[in-house]
């Protein structure tokens, strides 16, 4: 038999006994505790053993799950996370007794089926002797939500922020950049990756510091937006660079909002439309002198012609006039460009191909020129409306300038193709509205033009050539721009000193009807009238009715003037009324403040259905002189005109 223990020690294993039952009890209360706090918890709570069965889980889990309580107890965590499969659970065990505790994401699968996101807070714990995994699972769905429409918002974002053709990018205070959409890839020709952290002015503009006009230079010290638009010499581009500050809470400036547009274009079109305001003006101006310069030339060449029929053959001073006959031509010559240069020379146009105009213009200036020439002309052409004699100026003005620079002889290319353009159409230099066109270019390899030349040959009296009458006058490229530009067309040019010149004409497409404009129907007498040579003479200008009326007068005429339109039909009433009729009317087209021509006619019409009506003006290539019966005339007059002219004019009628 053993030895019985001694009272002490039995008091000691009391003790023992006694404190081992009071922390027990603790630890039941402490437990109580834990799971009334957890029971109540919005999260849903699992302890599960090493074998992943579930030993607690609390009314949250239940309630989220969908099962009861004695349900989930016989159940594991494969039952309910798809994640968690029995392949996979060792691993995450070993983890959770090697960590200790940790946050991941997962899935749990509700009774009817539904699957919601996670987040699972995993602990390991041993109590009494035995392992556990004290895990809470939260409901994340709603955040998940949240994220993935975050998400779809920054891509949202990002897509349109990349979709922007502007350039748009964050810099810091020291101009780096901090973030940029894909546009700034098009305009410094650098990937996105290697942007970032780069000086704006460096990838810009090529510079190793700020430039003076740099508008974020600027809004450093301002606070405020600033726009400025600068010139890049790599690839003469105009770029609108607006910079926007951004501040944090207490306002103190932190970044710049950096924007950079593409203005190329919008300047090319202010320069066209400035360039086609100055031309305008001038325009009205040589309208104007031209005109006025031609009744002046009509005086000159009408008593020349009087002094000629005074003279004998072999009085020598005929030949002087002879000369400046000649000149007076020359000088009409020049009128003619300068109406064809004004508002006055609008163009008469025929719907056809211009593939031949082409070539026969090109032809006809190299004829007896050390110039070859290459024609690139397809058959399929499109119909373009246009005025002949308008477009043949520019041909042979553009192929005269051609050979001009290249003294030594060369080559030309002609190149006629139809051409579309559209929104997304991108021409350098080209401003015209969507659609078809014919466009047209012509190629030399001459001399070139100097680049500080460019925007000035199309300029009136601008020349590198020497001036004069038998040189030229300047006129030519500012004369050809009018005549595109009143087509409702556009002309531009592209040079290299040394390589060539290349000018390109786009000309629109035919594309509706033109609205005839109705003939006067003239009632034709059954027989010859009587001439009683008289003439009625109407012109605004006194020293032309003076001088017409000498030349008229000493072919035996009588005359009668008017000095406008409404003193025409006054007259022309009252010689009908009296049974004195004229045989003929010259009628001037353009009257200063009064009744002209064409005004003039109607009304004569009206009155006798039988007037011989000759139209008279300085603007030869007037829809009214090219096409004078249409508007109830018989006969047309340019000026100025000789006696002789003027004869033949009457003799026609």
């Amino acid at each position: 038999m053993g030895q019985k223990p001694t009272y002490y020690e039995l008091q000691q294993k009391i003790k023992e006994l006694e404190k081992e039952a009071f922390e027990r009890k603790l630890m039941e209360q402490t437990l109580h505790f834990a799971q009334f706090t957890i029971d109540r918890s919005a999260d849903a709570a699992f302890w599960m053993g090493p074998d992943a069965r579930f030993v607690y889980v609390n009314e949250a889990a239940c309630r989220i799950l969908g099962y009861t309580r004695d349900e989930l107890i016989k159940m594991t965590i494969h039952d309910i996370d798809p994640d968690f499969t029995q392949e996979v659970w060792p691993d995450h065990w070993a983890e959770v007794k090697r960590k200790g505790s940790f946050v991941i994401e997962s899935h749990h699968r509700t009774k009817d089926g539904r699957i919601f996101p996670v987040e699972i807070s995993a602990n390991y714990l041993e109590f009494g002797g035995k392992e556990y995994n004290c895990a809470f699972a939260r409901d994340i769905s709603e955040r998940k939500q949240i994220e993935e429409a975050m998400q779809l918002s920054r891509r949202e974002w990002v897509s349109t922020f990349d979709a922007m053709s502007d350039w748009v990018s964050l810099i810091d205070l020291k101009y780096r950049i901090l973030r940029s959409n894909r546009s700034g890839e098009k305009f410094v020709g650098v990937p996105l990756g290697e942007m970032i952290g780069q000086t704006c002015y460096n990838l810009v503009h090529g510079m190793e510091e700020p430039i003076p006009e740099c508008p974020l230079h600027k809004m450093l010290q301002t606070h405020q937006r600033e726009v400025a638009d600068l010139h890049v010499q790599e690839g003469n581009r105009w770029l609108r660079i607006t910079v926007d500050p951004v501040k944090d809470e207490d306002g103190n400036l932190v970044k710049a909002v950096h924007i950079v547009r593409d203005i190329t274009g919008l300047k090319k079109m202010e320069d066209e439309r400035l360039k086609s305001m100055k031309l305008e003006s001038v325009g009205i101006l040589a309208g104007g002198i031209a005109h006025d310069f031609n009744n002046l030339l009509s005086v000159i060449m009408g008593n020349i012609s009087l002094a000629e029929d005074d003279l004998k053959p072999e009085v020598g001073v005929s030949e002087y006039l002879k000369e400046a006959e000649k000149a007076s031509f020359r000088a009409q010559e020049l009128t003619k460009q300068l109406i064809t240069f004004s508002q006055g020379g609008l163009p008469i146009k025929k719907i056809g191909p211009i593939g031949d105009l082409l070539k026969e213009s090109t032809k006809f200036v190299l004829s007896d020129s050390n110039v070859k020439y290459d024609f690139l002309i397809p058959h399929d052409l499109w119909l373009i409306d246009f005025d002949l004699d308008q477009m043949k100026h520019v041909v042979r003005n553009l192929i005269v300038n051609a050979v001009e620079s290249m003294p030594d002889g060369g080559s030309i290319e002609i190149k006629a193709e139809n051409f579309s353009i559209s929104s997304d159409t991108v021409v350098k230099g080209l401003v015209l509205s969507e659609g078809e066109y014919v466009k047209i270019s012509i190629k030399d390899q001459g001399v070139g033009i100097p680049a500080e030349h460019l925007s000035l040959i199309f300029d009136p009296y601008f020349s590198t050539k020497e001036m004069g009458p038998e040189k030229g006058m300047g006129l030519g490229l500012a004369t050809a721009y009018s005549i595109i530009n009143k087509h409702n067309g556009h002309i531009i040019v592209e040079s290299e000193e040394g390589v060539g010149t290349t000018f390109t004409i786009y000309l629109p497409v035919y594309e509706k009807e033109i609205e005839e404009i109705k003939p006067v129907e003239t009632i034709q007498p059954e027989k010859p009238a009587i001439r009683t040579g008289r003439i009625l003479l109407m012109d605004d200008e006194k020293m032309i009715r003076d001088l017409v009326e000498q030349m008229l007068n000493r072919f035996g005429y009588d005359v009668e003037l008017a000095k406008d339109g409404a003193e025409a039909i006054e007259l022309y009433k009252k010689a009908t009324d009296s049974g004195k009729t004229y045989d003929v009317v010259i009628l001037d087209l353009t009257v200063k403040g009064g009744i002209g021509g064409k005004g003039a006619v109607k009304r004569l019409l009206e009155i006798d259905p039988q007037v011989k009506a000759v139209v008279s003006s300085g603007y030869s290539n007037d829809p009214v002189m090219t096409d004078f019966r249409r508007y109830g005339f018989i006969g047309a007059l340019p000026k100025p005109y000789t006696m002789k002219a003027l004869l033949e004019a009457l003799d026609s009628v």
